[in-house]
C-alpha cells in the first residue's frame, strides 16, 4: 500500500516538474555548507595526497577531495545533512568519521591525524558531541527542523521563526537584526532571495508562502556576514530544504481553530461578535526516484482564515446633526464656533467674530445641499455595545461599534530534485510557487 501510495505521489510530482526542468536548473550558491580541515600524523607532520571521500548518508551522493601540498583539504557545496567522512593514504590505517553534521551556510573545519599502518586497516569514529564552526567569524542562530515543528510558529509563516532569535527585535511587523534596518535584512531559499519584491523585506506569507514541514534548517546570521551575501548589512535568513533520500518519507498536519475556542483581544471586554474560523493544512512526501543517485521532495501548504475584529468609530451625534456643538459631556468644553456673517475689522487692523449663541447653529443657517445629504441619512447612529464612549473639545469618539471581515487564503507549494550525475558531482532543481491570497 505504501509503494502504491508513493507511487501514486511521484508521478504527479513528476508531471509537475515538467516545466520545472524544462527551465535552467536553480543552483544554490549560499545556502550549502563547506567542510575543510587539515590532516597530519602522529608527529604532526602533514600529509599531502591523502584521498578525502565524503557521504551523504542519507542519499549516498559522494563528493570527492585530496589534501594539498599543505595537508589541507575543502570539500563545498555539500547539502545540509549528515554526512561520513574517510580518509586513505599510503602507509596509514584508513580512518572513518561518521555522523559530521554539515550546516547551512557554515564552514566545518574537521582536523585528523593518521596513524601509521596498512591501508586495510581502518579506524573508525563517530561524532560524540556538535561540532563548533571555528573558521569564520560568522555569528547567528540555528532553528532545526525538529524545532520546526515543534514550536508554535504563528499561521506555519516561516518569517515568524525570527522572533525566537536573540537579537531581532519587531518594528511595524519587519524583522530588525543586530539593530539594522528591515530593508537591510535578506532572505533566501536555498541560497536564493526570497524578498518581497520592491520592498525588499521579508515576505509576510502572502508574497512568499512556502511550506514549513519541507523546512531542514533555518539558519539566522547577524553579524560578520560572508562576502558572497550581498546587499545586505541587517542580517540573513537563509532557509534550507529538506531532500529526499534512499527511504519514503512523508508528514501531515491539520490545524484548526473554531470561534469558542478563541479568548477576546486584550483591550476588548467580550469575544469578537463578528465570524471566526481558522484552518492550516499541509503536507510533504519526499524519497528516492533511482537509490543513491535522484531523489525528490514536494511539499504543499492551504491556509484558509475569516476573521471579525471589533472596531470603534467616530460617527455625529444626533445633536450635531442638528447643529448642537455644545458638548456638556466634555470635561474640557467645546471648542467655538463662531458666526461667519459678524466678521468685523477693528480699528487697529484686528477681525473680530462673534460666536454662535451655546455653540449652536440654527438649523435655517445649513446649506440647503448640506440637508439633502443629511435628509439622506448617510450616518449610522450612535451605538457602542461596550460602553466605551468618550467626549473632548471636538465631541464624541469611539461611539459606534461595527464588525470588520477578513477572508485570507493562500497556498503553497515546494518541489525539488536532487541528482548525482556523476561521482564527486551533485546537482539540484528547485522551485516554489508564491502564495495566493485574493
Amino acid at each position: 500500500m505504501l509503494r502504491r501510495f508513493a507511487s501514486a505521489w511521484l508521478a504527479i510530482f513528476l508531471s509537475c516538474s515538467v516545466c520545472m526542468l524544462s527551465a535552467p536548473a536553480v543552483y544554490g550558491q549560499t545556502g550549502q555548507g563547506t567542510l575543510t580541515g587539515s590532516v597530519t600524523d602522529t608527529t604532526g607532520a602533514i600529509i599531502t595526497g591523502v584521498s578525502v571521500v565524503v557521504r551523504n548518508q542519507g542519499t549516498g551522493f559522494v563528493y570527492n577531495a585530496a589534501t594539498t601540498a599543505e595537508g589541507i583539504y575543502r570539500v563545498p557545496y555539500l547539502n545540509v545533512g549528515i554526512y561520513e567522512v574517510t580518509f586513505a593514504a599510503p602507509g596509514f590505517k584508513k580512518l572513518a568519521r561518521r555522523d559530521i553534521p554539515i550546516r547551512s551556510t557554515e564552514t566545518l573545519g574537521l582536523d585528523v591525524t593518521l596513524e601509521v599502518g596498512n591501508v586495510v586497516e581502518s579506524v573508525e569514529v563517530s561524532a560524540g558531541a556538535q561540532l563548533l564552526e571555528t573558521e569564520t567569524a560568522t555569528t547567528g542562530h540555528l532553528v532545526t527542523g525538529h524545532e520546526l515543528n515543534t514550536l508554535p510558529t504563528p499561521q506555519m509563516k516561516i518569517e515568524s521563526m525570527l522572533w525566537y532569535v536573540s537579537g531581532v527585535t519587531s518594528q511595524s511587523g519587519n524583522g530588525h537584526a543586530a539593530g539594522g534596518r528591515s530593508r537591510a535584512f535578506q532572505m533566501t531559499t536555498d541560497g536564493v532571495s526570497a524578498t518581497t519584491p520592491g520592498e525588499g523585506v521579508v515576505g509576510t506569507g502572502r508574497q512568499i508562502t512556502t511550506v514549513e514541514h519541507d523546512m531542514q534548517e533555518v539558519k539566522i546570521l547577524t553579524t560578520a556576514l560572508p562576502a558572497e551575501y550581498g546587499h545586505s548589512g541587517g542580517g540573513i535568513m537563509n532557509i534550507a530544504y529538506k531532500g529526499g533520500t534512499n527511504q519514503f518519507h512523508g508528514l501531515a498536519e491539520e490545524r484548526y481553530v473554531s470561534k469558542p475556542m478563541i479568548h477576546r483581544y486584550w483591550q476588548d471586554p467580550t469575544v469578537v461578535s463578528g465570524v471566526f474560523a481558522f484552518h492550516l493544512m499541509s503536507a510533504s512526501i519526499s524519497g528516492p526516484i533511482k537509490r543513491n543517485k535522484t531523489f525528490f521532495m514536494s511539499g504543499w501548504q492551504r491556509h484558509h482564515e475569516r476573521s471579525g475584529n471589533n472596531q470603534n468609530v467616530d460617527v455625529p451625534s444626533p445633536a450635531m446633526l442638528n447643529g448642537d456643538f455644545s458638548f456638556p459631556q466634555s470635561r474640557l468644553g467645546a471648542d467655538r464656533i463662531y458666526d461667519p456673517d459678524t466678521l468685523i475689522m477693528l480699528p487697529n487692523g484686528n477681525y473680530s467674530r462673534t460666536q454662535f449663541p451655546e455653540n449652536k447653529i440654527p438649523r435655517s443657517r445649513f446649506d440647503p445641499s448640506a440637508l439633502k445629504i443629511l435628509g439622506l441619512n448617510p450616518f449610522r447612529g450612535e451605538d457602542n455595545r461596550n460602553n466605551q464612549t468618550f467626549y473632548d473639545s471636538t465631541g464624541p469618539h469611539q461611539n459606534l461599534s461595527i464588525d470588520t471581515n477578513k477572508n485570507s487564503y493562500r497556498s503553497g507549494f515546494d518541489e525539488k530534485i536532487d541528482h548525482s550525475f556523476r561521482t564527486g558531482t551533485r546537482s539540484s532543481a528547485a522551485t516554489r510557487t508564491p502564495g495566493i491570497a485574493p
